[in-house]
């Protein structure tokens, strides 16, 4: 054998034989088959490992030693898991997600690769928008799911007012509307509706007014502001103003003073009352109703302080704003 060495002993006139076998390695895998070769006189692996069964990209396999056979293949295929959102326009009206945002747990092989079908809302887009999430694995395999974006405006309009001055008409009435006082008001989305708290005017608002413009925008948002509407009467005189030219003080309750309607409405008014001779009997800056009750307070004629006598009076009445005074008669019946 290839092992062996043969050497003539002469003695015994015969050849000796000497040498063994190699010993078979030991086995590494479970499938390893040695088989001597007496050709080149060494141990032959002859074993060879089960084939691999055919596994899918994101499949995983390993081959069981033990057993000498291959385990059942693990490993996850792509899914798609979408969850729902909601987000908010910013000032410009815009608002942008990542596909991140919408992924609600999307498993795979290997790294994932996430990409949405939109990424950039505006104002057209307010209410519920669907995405499509397109989830792709190490493998190029692909999964898709549908997430609802909900988008939703809650910026409110940018207001802006100015200060105005009007003057009433010859009926003692002015009208203003909202975009008197609007100064250039804005919404990304745009306005729906502008309103004021106040539109007419008459005598009694003389002055200063406040005045909030209110603001809404399209989707429902509301911004407010306040102008300064300042009311002037150049053009005229309150309508409601009425001079009574007859009273009766007799201390009955009935007509006792004499009365001016809306003199409140003329704080720096001036009264003066003569008698038929043209002599002053009454004065007063600053006349409110209540305030005379036919007694003199001049001593041009009768003591001051004493209740004129029935009869017919004449009256000068100056609203003391520059607008020309009013006269006539007057008569006291007590």
């Amino acid at each position: 054998l290839c092992y062996q060495t043969a050497t003539w002993n002469p003695t015994s006139c015969q050849y000796d034989v000497t040498g063994t076998q190699p010993i078979a390695p030991s086995k590494v895998n479970c499938w390893d088959n040695f088989v001597f070769n007496a050709t080149s006189c060494t141990w032959v692996n002859q074993g060879t490992q089960p084939q691999q069964p055919a596994i899918e990209c994101w499949q995983v396999i390993t081959f069981n030693n033990q057993t000498c056979e291959w385990n059942a293949p693990t490993g996850t295929q792509v899914q798609a898991v979408c969850k729902s959102i909601t987000v908010e326009l910013n000032a410009e009206g815009t608002v942008t997600i990542t596909p991140s945002m919408i992924d609600g747990g999307s498993v795979g092989s290997g790294n994932l690769t996430l990409s949405a079908s939109k990424l950039t809302f505006n104002c057209s887009d307010v209410g519920a928008n669907n995405v499509t999430l397109t989830v792709t694995d190490a493998c190029g395999n692909t999964s898709t799911c549908v997430a609802v974006v909900t988008v939703v405006d809650k910026v409110a309009p940018t207001v802006f007012c100015r200060n105005i001055t009007i003057d009433l008409d010859q009926n003692n009435v002015a009208v203003i509307t909202a975009a008197d006082i609007n100064n250039g008001s804005f919404d990304a989305c745009g306005i729906a509706s502008y309103s004021i708290n106040v539109t007419t005017f008459g005598f009694e608002d003389l002055g200063d007014n406040p005045v909030v413009l209110t603001v809404t925008d399209v989707n429902g948002n509301v911004s407010t502001c306040t102008a300064t509407v300042t009311v002037g009467s150049v053009l005229g005189i309150a309508t409601c103003l009425t001079i009574f030219n007859e009273f009766s003080p007799n201390d009955d309750g009935v007509n006792d003073y004499f009365s001016i309607k809306c003199v409140e409405l003329y704080p720096n008014n001036h009264l003066e009352v003569y008698n038929r001779w043209g002599n002053k009997v009454y004065e007063k800056q600053g006349f409110k109703n209540n305030d005379w009750d036919g007694t003199a307070n001049t001593g041009n004629v009768i003591s001051r302080n004493e209740k004129l006598p029935v009869g017919t009076y004449y009256y000068v009445f100056n609203l003391g704003d520059g607008t020309p005074a009013f006269s006539g008669w007057l008569y006291i019946q007590r």
